[in-house]
């Protein structure tokens, strides 16, 4: 679990010494000319309060990527298993 440590940053209790960015992606898909465009954007939150407010002013049926960490507030609709191997945290996908 992250716990707050200077404004707009975070850590695990367990690794003290590195911080952690609140983030999340967001993927836009719309068609123009016949033609289907995606466009990620990822966003950085300085809270867990504004990460509240995005949920609930996104669109039904939204999805929100996040690495790493997981969004206290949200409940995941599929959790990607970290693998050690490849040295990867999980990934965490929210389904609003």
């Amino acid at each position: 679990n992250l716990e707050p440590t200077e404004i707009g940053l975070y850590r695990f209790p367990q690794i003290a010494e590195v911080r952690f960015i609140l983030s999340v992606e967001v993927s836009l898909i719309y068609s123009q000319n016949n033609r289907t465009h995606r466009n990620h954007l990822v966003l950085l939150l300085p809270s867990l309060e504004v990460a509240k407010k995005l949920q609930s002013e996104l669109k039904k049926g939204s999805r929100v990527v996040t690495y790493a960490f997981q969004i206290k507030a949200w409940k995941p609709h599929k959790i990607i298993p970290r693998n050690k191997k490849l040295r990867l945290a999980p990934i965490f996908v929210y389904k609003m």
